[in-house]
């Protein structure tokens, strides 16, 4: 008998291209580890992946009998053209200014429009549609942002830059490896350029694999009408989705996991369980921190009818919940760091506060509207939880659609991979206290689960969903479609907050890297005219001198080694550049640096957009030797020379 694999050629097409990117991946990492990113490593990746792919695709198939119907063709003209709107009002937006937001730039009209073209994509029942409308969705910022979006991809993109150019990076660690390698080969197989593919890789696969897998899962798996699949497979865009707007190799993850739990009931199937293995193997070696829970989860769904349910259960909610502490830990050991642990009970507080307000103001001071949208994003996932677990419960007696292939172990799947993440939460955030990391980003790792925790319901929510949709079209045709308009409505907040966001309610956004930054940073450099230097500045600037130079300078800094702009951020010489920020620009403070860093010549950067600015420019100069604006006096480098030498005074000067 023929194993069931999707009848439709285009979901098909995306189940071997996502096979052979993971196989390449996984190659092209495993080679780079062993030896190096060289000709015979890059071949053999092809080659692999070309074999693994035929291999898996080379039986017919049998042709289902789920025919997807003709879609509309006044809503996918609807859908296309508004969403085309908010593609080109993002280009003529396009700049290289310093911007905290996105939404400082464009017309809030974009919003609404997005609402509109989701409603109509829901209606169109076009996978064509669909793709462009998520596309829509992911590549704001990276359409908006000439230089570049966010600080992490900046450094990553460093790396990719080196490996391409050396074939390799010391020391070599998995960690990242799956993201770095991959784009570095395939700039170096296809010319393209390496900016351009890691800006686009999140953006495209998100936009093109959970769409088209996601609807064939949807279908096949959990029991959808094609109909059905292709309605609700916009659910994914009610949540904040800022994972899938920019690349970093989590970022990378997320798109893997959620190909993986859409496609999670198909796992009877061989072809289907290899392609998703493949895909979480993978995720582990882009990063473990999601990647890890992806193949125990995918090796929960291979299981089943394998193992004994009641031991399976048992053993994954272990995993699950014990797998993503257990990593930090063996990291804390990897570097050398020691791995604080306290009592997970002493610290409930970190935990409860992993969902409270992150931006509390005292009552009164923000406008109602803010007030009540951020306190829609604080519950939203309670929300969806209560709507799945109430949803489920009418619905357990009949399944919607008519195929209901996903069988009886829905429910109880799904439960065992959202407790199993909700225990790993808990630990991470109350256990652990983490070495080298700043106090705001000291909760980054279990916040970044939290925001996966939603997307573990969507399907489940899909299926319900439908059932509701089913119930009222069977009895008031006319009503079903305003059943949409909160998914509508949900998707256009979901738009908003999944970007940076500056408003009197948020009020905590960073600018992006601006073409000041580069002019910065490049300033700096001849003005060092080849002696060592140090820089103190913020992220942006630093993320432009990764961009600029690479990794190219490493100063000492007592027994280790940094490099001569404040990265990593929970280092030493952050925490002067923050002394000189937040507290005084002092000579005794560039001096310590300089002491630090073995290094006699500093610099220091103040910023036109800084609260304080003039205040700091004013005891700069005083202290400075010399002192340089650059991008039209939106940044001021001041230098300092002679700083191991202790002179008695600095002469100022203009």
């Amino acid at each position: 008998m023929t194993e069931p694999v999707f009848q439709d050629p285009i979901e098909r097409s995306a189940l071997w291209f996502l096979c052979a990117l993971s196989t390449a991946g996984i190659v092209w990492t495993a080679g780079y580890l062993l030896f190096d990113l060289n000709v015979a490593v890059e071949v053999a990746g092809v080659v692999v992946s070309i074999a693994t792919t035929l291999a898996l695709s080379r039986r017919k198939t049998e042709r289902g009998t789920n025919v997807p119907g003709n879609p509309d063709l006044f809503f996918v003209l609807a859908t296309v053209a508004g969403d085309l709107f908010i593609l080109l009002a993002c280009l003529h937006a396009r700049t290289d200014l310093a911007l905290s937001s996105p939404w400082l730039v464009v017309s809030p009209a974009v919003l609404v429009i997005f609402a509109a073209t989701t409603f109509s994509g829901m209606l169109s029942r076009s996978r064509v549609a669909t793709v462009f409308h998520f596309f829509a969705a992911f590549s704001i910022a990276t359409v908006i942002f000439k230089i570049g979006f966010g600080f992490d991809p900046f450094i990553h993109r460093a790396a990719e830059t080196a490996l391409a150019a050396a074939g390799h990076i010391d020391p070599k660690t998995p960690l990242y490896a799956g993201q770095y390698a991959i784009v570095a080969a395939a700039h170096r197989l296809l010319g393209i350029s390496l900016d351009a593919l890691d800006k686009w890789l999140v953006p495209l696969l998100a936009s093109t694999l959970i769409p088209i897998l996601g609807i064939a899962g949807l279908r096949d798996g959990w029991g959808m009408t094609d109909g059905a699949a292709r309605r609700w497979i916009y659910l994914f865009l009610i949540t904040p989705f800022a994972a899938m707007t920019f690349t970093v190799p989590y970022n990378l993850t997320v798109v893997l996991f959620l190909v993986v739990l859409c496609l999670w009931p198909l796992c009877h199937d061989r072809r289907i369980a290899t392609g998703l293995s493949l895909a979480a193997a993978w995720s582990v070696l882009c990063h473990p921190l999601l990647g890890v829970p992806t193949a125990i989860f995918t090796a929960y769904s291979i299981a089943n009818g394998r193992v004994r349910r009641s031991v399976k259960n048992i053993v994954a909610t272990v995993l699950l919940t014990v797998s993503v502490p257990a990593l930090l830990a063996l990291n804390n050991y990897r570097v050398h760091a020691p791995t604080i642990i306290n009592n997970p009970f002493s610290r409930l507080d970190f935990f409860w506060g992993l969902f409270a307000d992150p931006f509390p103001h005292p009552p009164g001071i923000v406008p109602t509207f803010w007030t009540g949208l951020y306190l829609y994003h604080q519950w939203l996932p309670a929300i969806l939880l209560v709507a799945t677990i109430v949803v489920a419960v009418c619905t357990s007696r009949r399944r919607a659609g008519s195929r209901p292939t996903a069988g009886k172990t829905d429910r109880s799947t799904i439960s065992i991979l959202f407790l199993g993440l909700l225990g790993s939460i808990f630990l991470v955030s109350t256990a652990f206290v983490f070495q080298d990391i700043i106090s705001y980003e000291q909760s980054e790792f279990a916040l970044r689960l939290v925001e996966i925790l939603p997307l573990v319901l969507l399907p489940t929510l899909g299926v319900g969903s439908e059932a509701v949709w089913q119930f009222v079209a069977a009895r008031r045709p006319s009503l079903a479609p305003l059943l949409l308009v909160p998914v509508a409505i949900a998707a256009s907040l979901s738009l908003y907050l999944s970007y940076p966001q500056t408003n009197p309610k948020s009020d905590l956004s960073g600018p992006s890297v601006s073409a000041a930054d580069v002019e910065a940073v490049h300033a700096i450099d001849d003005l060092a005219d080849g002696q060592p230097y140090f820089v103190l500045a913020n992220q942006m600037t630093s993320a432009a001198a990764l961009r600029e130079f690479g990794f190219a300078h490493y100063l000492s800094a007592g027994e280790r080694q940094t490099l001569w702009y404040p990265l990593p951020t929970g280092a030493a010489l952050y925490d002067l550049y923050g002394q000189m920020t937040y507290g005084e620009p002092t000579i005794e403070t560039m001096r310590a640096a300089a002491a630090l860093t073995e290094t006699n010549r500093g610099y220091f950067l103040t910023y036109r957009y800084w609260p304080g600015f003039e205040w700091l420019d004013e005891r700069a100069r005083g202290i400075s030797s010399a002192w340089y604006p650059v991008g039209n006096g939106a940044i001021i480098i001041y230098e300092f020379d002679n700083l191991l030498v202790e002179p008695d005074s600095y002469a100022n000067q203009d």
